[in-house]
């Protein structure tokens, strides 16, 4: 991390803004697809959901419509007059008996059938019934040991549902007899996919559904999830809510739980697949945001990298500013402000570097006056005089010689300082005898 910030603080300025418009511009357009996609995975689900329990809803409440259809149909025979007669007769003959069998109970247990399809058979159970008749009267002795045999004394429609090699419903309740005196079981037998036909419908691919009795037993299954969301066996709705998005509904009647569930993968599968079609327009708006940044970024910064380069040929010795801008904000301000310095500092340079020369000329003049033809002519009178004093001839001529050489050089370029302003004649001549400096 440390180096990271150690590179990033070397970057360019331009570089370091473009970096921070990318990230000003693509964190927020991550967290709003992030959250539209969160948000639209949870409207996905909660429509799916809806979906499914107004599906499960029309479903149950059309097999819960059949199944008052047979509980009336069932509540209507046991209270039929006519059938109470045929159970209470007495025995005369065995011919007469049939008659009323045939006459009496045989259309009213048969007819049903006739306008309902899904009615397998109706069958009236009676102690007072010693032979079977068809499949509508059998001795209620027959029935004693099955389950479905509703054992309390109350006149309760109990349903059961048999499963196994033969699938079918049973509806059955106690006749019903103000005095005790008839003791019978009537049963309705249901076709079993007829009954459930309208849950089944509601199984699209990748569906399932479950119906359990009231005491918990699965009586109905239907299984359309492909194996690849497959979590094993479930028989209980806490095991199918734990696995599966699933939506539930009691029919009031015989209190049977229904159970419709698909796999949340498969509708989080829907939401990836959106993702995937609004993926191409979110990468355009991230290369939208980099072509964005990189031209905000050269444009806001192109006067100061001018600056930057105008400044370093300044140090390489070239004075001139050549950045310019008329715009007032803090750039501008700035380039304005340099201009200005530049100027103040070019001045200043002018006017020290003029004072310079002024200078170094005065000091040139003050060496050049320090030169005094009378100290050059004095010092060559002295070496005369000491040559001709030595009696060294030679000495003495040649200082003369260089005597009248000096004078007549500074009579003719001596006009720039004062003491050689002199014109001809006006410097001395050396003696040629020691004894004219007496004089």
């Amino acid at each position: 991390m440390k180096k990271l910030l150690y590179r990033f603080h070397n970057f360019k300025y331009r570089y370091k803004l473009m970096i921070l418009i990318l990230i000003a511009g693509i964190i927020p357009t991550l967290i709003v697809t992030c959250y539209m996609q969160m948000g639209m995975m949870n409207t996905l689900k909660k429509r799916e959901m809806e979906n499914m329990q107004e599906s499960l809803k029309q479903a149950v409440d059309a097999i819960d419509n059949q199944a008052q259809i047979y509980e009336n149909l069932i509540d209507y025979l046991s209270y039929s007059g006519d059938l109470r007669k045929v159970l209470k007769m007495e025995r005369a003959s065995d011919f007469n008996t049939y008659l009323k069998y045939t006459q009496v109970a045989d259309p009213l247990l048969n007819m049903p059938q006739v306008y309902h399809k899904e009615i397998k058979g109706i069958t009236l159970y009676a102690d007072n019934i010693q032979v079977a008749h068809g499949s509508t009267l059998a001795p209620l002795s027959e029935i004693q040991g099955e389950n479905w045999y509703p054992r309390n004394n109350r006149s309760l429609i109990r349903w059961y549902v048999q499963t196994g090699s033969q699938n079918k419903v049973i509806v059955a309740r106690k006749f019903y007899d103000g005095s005790s005196e008839i003791n019978a079981v009537l049963k309705i037998t249901l076709d079993y996919n007829k009954l459930f036909e309208p849950f089944e419908k509601i199984m699209e691919s990748d569906f399932a559904g479950i119906v359990w009795d009231e005491n918990g037993n699965v009586v109905y299954s239907c299984n359309k999830i492909p194996a690849k969301y497959e979590t094993g066996k479930v028989d209980t709705i806490s095991e199918v809510q734990k696995s599966f998005s699933s939506v539930t509904k009691e029919m009031e009647g015989n209190q049977w739980k229904f159970c419709y569930f698909c796999p949340t993968d498969m509708i989080m599968e829907s939401a990836r697949y959106l993702m995937l079609k609004n993926l191409p327009l979110l990468t355009a708006c991230i290369l939208l945001i980099g072509i964005l940044s990189y031209f905000f970024s050269r444009r806001l910064v192109c006067k100061l990298e001018q600056l930057t380069e105008n400044m370093n040929q300044i140090h390489s010795g070239i004075r001139e500013v050549t950045v310019q801008s008329d715009s007032k904000d803090e750039i501008g301000v700035l380039i304005r402000t340099f201009r200005r310095m530049m100027d103040e500092i070019n001045k200043l340079i002018s006017e020290v570097y003029e004072a310079k020369i002024v200078l170094q000329r005065t000091e040139m003049r003050a060496l050049q006056a320090q030169i005094n033809p009378h100290f050059l002519y004095n010092s060559l009178s002295i070496i005369n005089w000491k040559a001709i004093e030595a009696d060294e001839q030679e000495i003495s001529k040649v200082t003369l010689a260089l005597s009248t050489y000096y004078r007549t050089s500074l009579n003719r370029g001596g006009g720039d300082n004062d003491d050689s302003s002199k014109r001809d004649g006006e410097y001395p001549c050396i003696p040629e005898n020691p004894a004219d400096y007496a004089r």
